[in-house]
């Protein structure tokens, strides 16, 4: 081999004499040529060396540096679309793979993601911060994958906070910005937005509230109708009446006092007689009286002023988009013919209406539309339909409609009206006339002004729960007095102590007002009252504080101290707790009254009387004794 190295070398120099020259080159050059053949070698294995991994570095980009391998917690996202969009969570990581090597990766804000490199092809996506990017992915055979990154602020602390507090709603809580949030999704019922708005204020001070009611949202219009009506009146009139004995001169214009007889017969004395009532009419009469002549004089002069207010408060509840009406007024009947001859009647309101239609926008906002109306009769317009007077009708009517906020009012005013009416009633030539003309004519002038003022509320409202639903309302708790709580206390209504039961076993805890044989004591245990018979009901003396629980007794009873018997009673009841109510209706219907510890009560006459007396001889029948304790009467037996 070294010889045929050799050989080619004198060749390559020129040299022929193969014996002779080439063995002085092979001593001379073949260390040389050996060093210079391994160190180009070398070079070129070192940038053989060097283009590959400036290939990869550029395939991989200047972000690709070494990183672990992928984690078992960590999702691994395997593209096979050429466009994929991406969530995430900031600080949170996910690994892409490809099928093929990826060649280079290019688009990417630094600031928001950044990208490593795992294997030739995985990487794995970091969420920097909020907001949104794009990584641009070119595999090795130029295949291009566009992968559109939205990181989320995180907020995983507040949702829990949210679904733990209102399981039964549905909020999504998103993370704007670092100081702001936006709340949205359904509660299921209306207080539940403003609460969750306030948990989420702790954590950012920015609060974009979109949340709704997820059912049927019930509005709440607080209706407040204020009329004013302000009226002037101004009347002044004359009549008078001359009577004479061969005859008579009067002016009554307007009919101020009408005659309601007049007699002047010739040669005798004069005579008229005027109604009663029409006196009324007049502020001021006089007269003159002569054997031959009267004059009556009837003079009205008034001025009035009136001022009516009218306050209508009422509450509306309506749903979302449907209509919600109020009218404060009333109807009047018209006459309406009808074929043959029939007449039916109809009824036509009038008065204060209104008519709103709420509709909900979303957040805490609405569109009201209102159309209130004020209408009233007008008599001076009116019609006469088969001897019937069907009045007309004057009206003003607004349609509007506003966006506002729950909780703010609005107020609808201006509907005026402003009406003049002046009447004279004269003698003509006479009326007319200056200065005397006022002695035959009348005049009233009135004037009318009404303003209304509407103010609507509106509120979102919901059903109550059974547990807020309150135990009692008007009128449960209360019942009518007796005669003698009416007559003598003066009470209107009293406790109310439940339903008589007739029936009842001792213990009976569902009747509060009629346990036979039962009397409760609240005076203390020093107050040992006993039943003589069963089924009897002895009412307490208020002066010692009792509480009676009244039933039916066949007779009259005695009430003794205990300390006067010593039987012992068999088949004892338990004792049954006092009623919360102070005292009872006085039951004097059922031959009950009440007595003092030491006086006995019997029978006179058809009524119960308290009588001294002694304990009775031991030949009756001696009366078992209850145990009583802690102020508690238990019934007797026999």
């Amino acid at each position: 081999m070294q010889t045929r190295f050799c050989h080619i070398n004198c060749l390559s120099h020129g040299i022929s004499d193969r014996n002779s020259s080439c063995s002085t080159f092979q001593k001379s050059d073949w260390s040389r040529s050996r060093r210079l053949m391994s160190a180009v070698k070398n070079i070129m294995f070192c940038c053989v060396a060097l283009c590959l991994t400036a290939s990869s570095l550029w395939a991989q980009g200047p972000e690709m540096v070494g990183s672990e391998a992928p984690t078992s917690s960590e999702p691994i996202i395997k593209l096979d679309k050429p466009t994929v969009r991406i969530n995430m969570i900031e600080t949170f990581t996910k690994v892409v793979e490809l099928k093929q090597q990826i060649l280079r990766v290019d688009g990417f804000d630094p600031n928001v993601l950044q990208v490593t490199a795992i294997t030739p092809n995985q990487i794995r996506l970091q969420a920097m911060s909020q907001g949104v990017t794009q990584v641009t992915l070119t595999d090795e055979n130029e295949k291009v994958y566009n992968l559109e990154i939205y990181v989320e602020g995180d907020v995983r602390y507040l949702q829990a906070m949210i679904n733990d507090l209102f399981p039964d709603s549905a909020v999504r809580a998103i993370k704007v910005s670092p100081e702001s949030i936006v709340l949205r999704g359904f509660v299921a019922k209306p207080e539940q937005i403003t609460r969750i708005v306030d948990v989420a204020e702790q954590f950012f001070p920015i609060v974009i509230n979109q949340m709704d009611f997820g059912g049927e949202q019930q509005i709440k219009l607080k209706i407040i109708v204020m009329e004013v009506q302000r009226a002037k009146l101004r009347k002044f009139g004359f009549n008078f009446l001359l009577l004479g004995e061969n005859g008579y001169f009067a002016s009554t214009p307007g009919q101020l006092t009408p005659l309601a007889s007049l007699t002047s017969a010739a040669g005798s004395a004069p005579a008229a007689a005027v109604r009663t009532s029409a006196l009324a009419d007049s502020t001021l009469t006089f007269g003159v009286v002569r054997p031959d002549t009267i004059f009556n004089g009837f003079l009205e002069a008034l001025k009035k002023e009136s001022l009516l207010k009218i306050y209508s408060n009422t509450e509306l509840v309506a749903s979302n988009g449907r209509p919600a009406s109020l009218l404060a007024g009333g109807e009047f009947p018209i006459l309406v013919p009808q074929s043959l001859g029939t007449v039916s009647v109809e009824y036509r309101p009038f008065g204060t209406s209104l008519e709103a239609v709420p509709i909900l926008l979303g957040n805490g906002r609405l569109r009201l539309e209102l159309q209130p109306e004020v209408s009233e009769t007008d008599f001076a317009n009116a019609v006469t339909l088969s001897g019937t007077t069907v009045p007309a009708i004057t009206t003003r009517r607004v349609n509007t409609q506003v966006e506002m906020n729950f909780g703010q009012t609005l107020v609808i005013a201006g509907l005026l009206s402003n009406r003049d009416k002046a009447e004279t009633h004269k003698v003509p030539f006479l009326g007319e006339l200056p200065y005397i003309g006022a002695a035959f004519r009348r005049e009233q002038y009135d004037e009318g002004e009404t303003e209304v003022i509407i103010m609507v509320t509106p509120e979102v409202v919901g059903p109550l729960s059974s547990e807020e639903v309150p135990p009692g309302g008007p009128g449960r708790f209360t019942t009518t007095p007796t005669d003698r709580e009416l007559y003598m206390d003066g009470m209107l209504e009293v406790p109310n102590y439940g339903d008589m039961c007739s029936g009842c076993e001792a213990g009976c805890v569902s009747c509060q007002a009629g346990v036979s044989g039962r009397v409760i004591s609240s005076g203390g245990p020093d107050q040992d009252y006993r039943v003589i018979s069963e089924g009897t009901v002895i009412e307490h003396s208020p002066i010692q504080n009792g509480t009676v629980m009244p039933g039916p007794g066949p007779e009259p009873v005695q009430m003794l101290p205990s300390r006067t018997y010593q039987q012992p009673v068999p088949n004892e009841l338990p004792p049954v707790a006092p009623p919360a109510a102070p005292r009872i209706p006085d039951q004097t219907s059922r031959s009950q009254m009440m007595a003092p510890s030491n006086s006995l009560i019997q029978p006179s006459s058809g009524m119960i009387q308290p009588v001294s007396g002694t304990v009775p001889p031991r030949s009756t029948p001696a009366p078992r004794r209850p145990r009583t304790a802690n102020g508690l009467i238990a019934p007797g037996g026999n």
